[in-house]
């Protein structure tokens, strides 16, 4: 049984499928499947699965690409689930290794990640996203929650490894009356870091996103379709920052396994995170209040301090003795 399961779903993009199967194939690690769902293509692509060894391919009309992905996730037999475009593929050779070799020694941890490099349709690499992390990593694991309310940053699509039953907890079903207003990546980050799980940061280039013409990123982008989801999501995730400022909901963190671990979110750190007065103060002042309340009641404090003094500090702070 292999470590990971590599899912591409593609639909006449048989043009660039030998250079995303060959990034796959150059993987140090063999501990690996690779699966390809086929959504019926007519451009030559079922000829090039036809010729290839060491795949596991479907080709059958789909209804896009959320059906398709979810085809091949009930296919998988990985331990570990990556997402990998036909038209995508990766640099880092020894990447799938680093994904197993973390997710194996820490079973907290849920999802590991890298950093994605554009390119060219013809070919050329272009700017690597998030540069900055090289040399400045971001929050491991349950520090990065904060760094996320406040982001809503997330993983690249093209190379984030994640634990199958994660995975498909996480992985939003989305109905096709509903498919325009909701983007599967988007909708997974949300409901993963909502529900707990930890992820970790390695730090390499580890994939290629290449831009191309009928590209599903791009005719979104051009359509507005993916601007007015991109804000749907961060919607969401201020709703639940605010949730967890006022204290309405509690978070939780989960291990790989779903079990909860004895970590703490800690509600103080993001209300003066958020930079709001009205949360700060109302936090602070209730803080210093159960502090003086506790100080007073002390025996030592009621041996020295007069009771009319004690009360009337309390009454000053509203304290109930």
């Amino acid at each position: 049984m292999p470590k990971i399961s590599v899912i591409s779903a593609s639909f006449n993009t048989g043009a660039f499928f030998r250079d995303t199967a060959e990034s796959i194939a150059r993987q140090s690690s063999r501990d690996y499947e690779h699966i390809v769902v086929d959504g019926a293509s007519t451009d030559g692509t079922v000829n090039q699965l036809e010729c290839s060894t060491g795949i596991r391919w479907v080709s059958e009309p789909d209804s896009g690409f959320p059906e398709a992905f979810a085809k091949g996730v009930a296919m998988a037999h990985g331990d570990y689930i990556i997402q990998c475009s036909i038209s995508d593929g990766f640099l880092d050779r020894d990447w799938f290794a680093r994904c197993i070799e973390t997710l194996d020694a820490n079973p907290d941890i849920s999802l590991v990640w890298g950093l994605p490099q554009s390119m060219s349709e013809d070919g050329v690499l272009g700017k690597v996203s998030y540069e900055y992390f090289l040399s400045s990593p971001p929050p491991a694991k349950e520090q990065f929650i904060y760094y996320w309310l406040f982001s809503a940053f997330w993983f690249p699509e093209g190379n984030f490894c994640v634990r199958k039953r994660v995975f498909k907890e996480c992985f939003p079903v989305i109905a096709q009356d509903r498919g325009g207003d909701q983007d599967l990546w988007l909708e997974f980050n949300n409901t993963f870091h909502r529900r707990g799980y930890l992820s970790a940061f390695i730090p390499v280039v580890a994939s290629y996103g290449r831009a191309h013409v009928g590209a599903r990123s791009n005719d979104e982008a051009q359509s507005g379709i993916a601007e007015v989801r991109l804000e749907k999501y961060r919607a969401k995730v201020a709703e639940y920052r605010r949730a967890l400022a006022t204290g309405a909901i509690t978070h939780r963190f989960r291990s790989g396994s779903g079990v909860f671990l004895d970590l703490h979110f800690s509600r103080t750190k993001l209300i003066f995170l958020h930079i709001d007065p009205r949360y700060a103060y109302t936090l602070l002042y209730g803080s210093l209040r159960l502090r003086i309340k506790r100080f007073l009641k002390r025996p030592a404090v009621l041996r020295i301090m007069p009771t009319f003094m004690r009360r009337k500090v309390a009454a000053r702070l509203r304290i109930e003795l």
